[in-house]
């Protein structure tokens, strides 16, 4: 199932957008939504400067821990799913933002459109509009009193005269030759600046050094050539005649998780922390136990990947209740090591007080 978002024609002052779900008939009747920036790996959340009298556009509230929106209705369309948003999700996510939109059991990720536009604060709260007069209200204005009212009309003005080249003040214009005189001043004004730009320049061109008095700068002293620097090793590259294995088609192909990242760390800045996210999330969507595993790592502070943290560089903020999350559902897919790490966790989200942390407690340590 492809996740796309697009314009809701329904709402052309903006601030609304369709979640579209191809062959999305699997999805319930209501789900709730959650947006994830890749970049800052945030969750979004509701910002607290909006309150009952609309939405504000901008100032977005993005969290370590997931917010759910909605639940909003699942609309069936021509075989496939469309949920609709509003302002409380587009108001907050500028064009062209990387996203990763959880739609129920549906996630995608994507550049948000540049074209869907958030709906103005001042127009939510007035509902303004442009009113514009009727093809039937058009027509001559009404008179300000009616003939016969012992009012005599106003006699017509003279027909306007011809204008002249003298103004309203009666000052005449520039003759032609009098305006090619100030262009020749001015030109020859801005030839003489420049000349004495030159001048200047030149004058001291000589004091910073003596060429004109025929004294030639003293030789530099010699100094030893810089040993050069030893060469640094390059990563795992392709030999001629063989296939790169640093490509995210080479990558991909290598099929689990664990080979991928073996590969990856062999391949070092070569492979960028994105292009490592979308390995992890292709192969946790797919089942992949080591997968699910990983990215609870990636959510749980106390453990740290060597190969995915350390040297790609790509982690996530501290969030026990992601971690439980994805340690739970990797030890049912059939990791070992996932057992020990949902204990950790668990005892870490016991100390917690927050709601967030409760609901995982209840949810994943019981």
């Amino acid at each position: 199932m492809t996740l796309t978002v697009q314009r809701d024609p329904g709402h052309s002052a903006g601030g609304h957008a369709l979640l579209r779900v191809e062959n999305g008939a699997a999805l319930p009747d209501e789900v709730t939504v959650s947006v994830f920036e890749t970049y800052s790996e945030r969750w979004l959340a509701p910002s607290a400067q909006d309150g009952p009298a609309g939405i504000s556009v901008g100032a977005p509230n993005w969290q370590a821990g997931r917010h759910l929106f909605g639940p909003y209705r699942v609309q069936r369309r021509d075989g496939a799913a469309e949920i609709a948003i509003g302002p409380e999700i587009v108001n907050k996510i500028e064009g062209y933002t990387q996203v990763r939109i959880v739609a129920g059991p549906v996630e995608g990720q994507l550049f948000w459109p540049n074209d869907i536009q958030p709906l103005d604060l001042a127009r939510q709260r007035i509902g303004l509009q442009v009113a514009r007069r009727t093809g039937a209200a058009q027509g001559p204005e009404p008179a300000l009193r009616q003939a016969g009212a012992g009012v005599t009309a106003p006699p017509p003005l003279p027909p306007d005269a011809p204008m002249t080249e003298q103004d309203n003040a009666g000052i005449a214009a520039p003759e032609p030759r009098r305006r090619r005189w100030l262009w020749l001043v001015l030109a020859l004004g801005l030839v003489l600046l420049l000349a004495l730009l030159g001048l200047g320049y030149s004058r001291y061109l000589q004091q910073q050094w003596p060429f004109s008095a025929g004294v030639e700068p003293p030789p530099a002293p010699e100094t030893p050539p810089e040993p050069a620097p030893a060469p640094t090793p390059e990563p795992a590259a392709a030999t001629p005649g063989q296939a790169d294995p640093c490509t995210p088609e080479a990558l991909g192909a290598l099929g689990g998780i664990t080979a991928i990242t073996r590969a990856a760390g062999a391949c070092g800045q070569r492979v960028g922390r994105d292009q490592m996210l979308v390995f992890v999330e292709t192969a946790a969507q797919a089942g992949d136990a080591e997968a699910l595993l990983l990215f609870g790592t990636l959510y749980d502070a106390a453990v740290t990947d060597p190969t995915v943290e350390t040297q790609l560089g790509l982690s996530f903020a501290d969030a026990p209740a992601q971690a439980a999350d994805y340690y739970s559902r990797a030890r049912a897919a059939g990791s070992a090591a996932a057992a020990g790490r949902l204990t950790a966790v668990c005892a870490r989200l016991r100390a917690a007080e927050d709601t967030l942390s409760r609901g995982a407690l209840d949810d994943f340590c019981r």
